[in-house]
């Protein structure tokens, strides 16, 4: 991840179509530090970004964001599916235990 603010606004709108904020960048920074961080701001101000923005940067990781919004829900696994990332989003429509199968491959 960039080490300028305004090198991960612009790499990041250009990967995502979404501006950040000053503070969205440092809670991501914060949690690629492996810090533990609560973010509390108004509705739709973007917390939930920084959530999944560090998979942008990290690789060989797994990273849960849980939502109340399906549609909150689905524009995150399309942003991320855009940045060649597997992401899911599971509802009550689809939430079946073939979902969770992990395969023994011999």
């Amino acid at each position: 991840m960039p080490d300028n603010n305004e090198k991960v606004q612009k790499e990041v709108e250009e990967r995502t179509g979404t501006h950040l904020c000053i503070w969205q960048i440092k809670v991501v920074f914060m949690v690629l530090e492996g810090k533990d961080v609560i973010t509390i701001a108004v509705t739709s101000s973007g917390k939930s970004f920084p959530c999944w923005m560090p998979l942008l940067y990290i690789e060989d990781r797994i990273v849960i964001v849980m939502t109340l919004l399906k549609f909150l829900g689905k524009q995150f696994v399309d942003i991320l599916e855009n940045n060649q990332l597997c992401a899911f989003s599971m509802t009550a429509a689809n939430a079946m235990n073939e979902v969770f199968e992990v395969s023994n491959s011999k």
